[in-house]
């Protein structure tokens, strides 16, 4: 064994305790959706972590979960490695279920740092502890999460698709990286000023890792300006700057710095990664720390797959996972992890914008719709306005959401010859694109009949149904599954001879 110690280190944001859509209503967690599947995602979530194990996980919204996390990572013990949960969220008069941020390692725990309860960063969103290490020294481990406020990704998706759709940017990019200055760029600058030097100022090597909930300069430079589905965007995002200038790597992008080919996406691995590459979740590792490897986790893992949840959800998080293999020096004979490290698998070919089906587009003037149900703001006509930035939405408020399927038809203001439909989805969000639709005409707006249906997939593109020549006066798209639960549509827009 050489010496110093090789570590596996998760980053993983479990998303409400692994209870998926749920949300906290001030003293309880509620149901978005009525799906029934939480308990069954805990449980296979708990079942991939009992199969990664990785020597250190730095955890954000645990959320109750913390014990049977500290099961699962036991459940095999063969290499004599025995887990400890450490919770990091212990606010004073903390409500149950409310402890956000854990850690977990079967490393020597020397020190559990004090909780600083001093806004805008509590022990909500930072906090860490010293860990021993087994060929000599210590590291500070942090685990952080920071305000999702202002967010950093769907105004960044829709600038993108926009460029992608041959339409003007309504944002500059001064303006989308002026989200971290809502929040972030303040609990960063305390994160950095204050926290860390109270804890880790001995020179040994620091990690921080979670939900930053905000994007990186590095993967936004003028280098990968043409990066595949980058469009040309250049974003010098503040809060990364700033750990950047601090002396933090982000180990993900020291293992990967192809930004076009290894975009190392995290955002939304439970939903969809829609259209721009985006991480809102990193491992950073300041003093002497060397990369050895690292990739991300996206996926349910095998046994999982082809069930209703993993259609509803192909991730056990709405975050994608992180896993870095790291080296410490040291002068005694270590550890290193007795697996390869995973592979980040390269994406050499990206799906792209398609063409427009041949034909006419109806005038959008010349149409109406009509939805089972709406969300107030998001009517019906927006789904066949001509603009491609405002959307149908189907009803979430109040909850539960209207169940599927959902419908919207489409009134074109006379009877035509259909040689195509184009669906695009929502170009500013995951949330209600269609993935399971039929589509069906109707002369009379009483009795239609089915032309097409299909799967379609989860991303932001525009999804094309070339028909022979159908005649008809009304088309209902029926959304039989969507992302999030729900149904949208930015544009219906149907093709004529």
């Amino acid at each position: 064994m050489p010496d110093g110690t090789v570590l596996d280190v998760m980053v993983f944001n479990i998303w409400h305790g692994g209870n998926l859509d749920k949300f906290w209503d001030g003293s309880a967690f509620n149901t978005v959706h009525p799906h029934g599947f939480e308990e069954q995602n805990k449980r296979e979530l708990l079942d991939f972590l009992a199969v990664e194990r990785p020597d250190l996980l730095l955890m954000v919204e645990t959320y109750g979960l913390g014990e049977r996390i500290e099961a699962a990572l036991n459940r095999h013990q063969e290499d004599g490695r025995v887990f400890r949960g450490v919770p990091i969220t212990r606010e004073p008069g903390q409500l149950p279920n409310r402890d956000n941020l854990w850690l977990f390692t079967w490393l020597p725990v020397e020190e559990v740092y004090p909780v600083v309860s001093e806004a805008p960063v509590t022990s909500f969103h930072f906090g860490g502890a010293r860990l021993g290490l087994p060929g000599g020294g210590h590291v500070h481990a942090f685990t952080a999460w920071i305000s999702h406020l202002d967010d950093a990704w769907g105004p960044v998706n829709q600038a993108v698709m926009e460029s992608a759709l041959g339409l003007e940017r309504s944002r500059s990019a001064a303006g989308l990286v002026a989200s971290d200055e809502t929040r972030r760029l303040e609990m960063a600058k305390v994160i950095l000023d204050d926290r860390l030097p109270r804890f880790a100022a001995d020179g040994a090597p620091v990690l921080v890792g979670g939900d930053l909930n905000t994007q990186t300069h590095l993967d936004w430079s003028p280098e990968y300006a043409d990066a595949p589905r980058h469009e040309g965007v250049v974003l010098d995002w503040p809060v990364s700057r700033m750990f950047a200038e601090a002396g933090f790597i982000d180990t993900f992008r020291v293992a990967h710095p192809d930004v076009a080919t290894y975009p190392g996406r995290t955002w939304t691995a439970g939903h969809s990664f829609m259209y721009a590459p985006m991480r809102l979740d990193y491992l950073l590792a300041r003093g002497d720390v060397e990369v050895l490897a690292s990739s991300t986790r996206s996926r349910r893992i095998p046994e999982h797959h082809g069930s209703d949840l993993d259609e509803l959800y192909p991730f056990y998080s709405d975050h994608g996972a992180v896993v870095s293999r790291l080296r410490f020096p040291g002068d005694l004979p270590g550890y290193a992890p007795a697996r390869p490290a995973v592979d980040e698998q390269p994406i050499t070919e990206w799906p792209a914008v398609p063409a427009p089906p041949d034909g006419r587009v109806v005038p959008a003037a010349e149409m109406s719709a009509a939805a089972s149900s709406s969300e107030p703001g998001r009517a019906a006509a927006l789904a066949v306005d001509g603009e491609a930035r405002t959307s149908w939405h189907s009803r979430v408020a109040p909850a539960p959401p209207e169940p599927f399927p959902h419908h919207l038809t489409v009134d074109m203001g006379g009877e035509r010859t259909l040689v195509a439909v184009r669906y695009q989805p929502p170009i500013d969000t995951y949330d209600g694109i269609v993935t399971r639709y039929t589509y069906a005409v109707s002369a009379d707006g009483e009795t239609y009949e089915p032309i097409a249906s299909g799967r379609w997939d989860r991303d932001s593109l525009p999804k094309d149904v070339l028909l022979d020549g159908v005649r008809a006066r009304y088309l209902r798209l029926t959304a039989h599954a969507g992302v999030a639960g729900t149904a949208a549509v930015a544009e219906l827009i149907p093709y004529t001879r």
